[in-house]
């Protein structure tokens, strides 16, 4: 009996000093406000998932005015194809997608303390060309030459959507309104179909954000789609507008309704358009988005996915995957919670945690 009661005091003080642990790290590291104002921590694009800085290596260059460029090939028909060495290429070109790719990852040297004013320079003349180059009246950023089935000028729902999350860490960095005042703008295509010039389409009657608007060979681009998503929340982190949200949450319904159609027994699709297409490289980015979905959602429907997708790759994606999937109860949902903090969420997540388990053990 007192070898009991011995035990059950050590377990109750081991429980108050892993409570008390938590409590700390919790509020420390993952604590956000609870008001619509800016996070304490605006965390690097795609969190624990994303890349941490940019390398031009030998398939980009920087241009005479300090802005990144993308190298193309032009067909005989006109058409522009993507190179993997610049020394191939016959022109280049201001693309947003990887502008925005490109500032995301100087954030995140400055986010991580591997920084110098020079980088932080760097990060704001590419925020700041999404300033310049928008269009004031649509709120658009047009590229205008060929590509594939579609025409210039032509717009991306990933394009916004990667606008949107640069123009939102430039706000929160320096405090300017000229950058929230943009991203709005940006949001602007988000509210209106592909026929009234915007970049919703629909699968199945579900809403979907076109990376290529009115393209039927590259049609329903998964990662361009979910890239859109990742937009729409950061930009949701700084204003707290209803609406952002809303079209947000539809996107995620619409993932967690259909993503079944981008799945087949050996890996995921690249796209649904006239012919569906599978892709070495972009499965294994497929499965970060789905584990960072479930990271800013708290929907275990994403890691589920995330799990079984990365099963399918040659090389495990989740580094700690087995770990993760024997992890049960409060332990597996709290090593979520520390490992990828579910977004801006505030501390109250933690305990509905605890809450969610004490029922469910009754």
């Amino acid at each position: 009996m007192e070898i009991f009661k011995i035990f059950s005091s050590s377990t109750v003080a081991k429980f108050g000093v892993l409570f008390v642990l938590i409590l700390g790290l919790s509020t420390v590291f993952y604590l956000r406000l609870k008001t619509n104002k800016v996070s304490l921590s605006f965390e690097p694009y795609m969190g624990k998932w994303g890349d941490v800085g940019f390398d031009l290596g030998q398939r980009f260059i920087m241009g005479e005015d300090g802005i990144v460029l993308m190298p193309y090939k032009v067909t005989e028909s006109g058409k522009f194809t993507s190179v993997k060495n610049h020394e191939d290429a016959d022109i280049f070109q201001q693309m947003p997608m990887l502008i925005g790719q490109y500032a995301l990852g100087r954030y995140a040297q400055i986010y991580y303390g591997n920084s110098t004013p020079e980088v932080r320079q760097d990060f704001f003349r590419h925020a700041d060309w999404f300033v310049e180059k928008q269009n004031s009246q649509t709120g658009t950023y047009l590229v205008n030459f060929n590509w594939a089935d579609i025409n210039a000028p032509w717009i991306s729902a990933m394009y916004q959507g990667r606008a949107m999350s640069v123009l939102a860490r430039a706000y929160y960095l320096s405090g300017d309104e000229k950058y929230i005042e943009v991203a709005k703008l940006a949001f602007k295509p988000f509210r209106l179909d592909i026929s009234e010039g915007g970049v919703v389409d629909y699968l199945e009657g579900f809403p979907i954000y076109e990376e290529y608007p009115g393209s039927a060979d590259f049609r329903h681009v998964l990662n361009g789609f979910i890239f859109s998503l990742f937009g729409l929340w950061d930009f949701y982190q700084v204003t707290g507008d209803a609406e952002v949200l809303e079209k947000f949450n539809a996107g995620v319904d619409t993932l967690v309704q259909k993503l079944y159609l981008w799945e087949f027994d050996n890996g995921s699709y690249y796209q649904l358009g006239n012919s569906k297409s599978f892709s070495s490289k972009y499965h294994p980015i497929h499965v970060r988005q789905l584990a960072y979905l479930y990271d800013i959602t708290g929907n275990e429907f994403f890691w589920d996915k995330a799990l079984a997708w990365d099963a399918k790759t040659e090389d495990y994606v989740l580094k700690d995957r087995p770990l993760l999937e024997t992890v049960k109860g409060i332990g597996r949902k709290f090593l979520q919670f520390y490992r990828f903090p579910p977004g801006f969420r505030d501390i109250s997540y933690l305990f509905s945690l605890f809450k969610e388990e004490s029922l469910a053990s009754k």
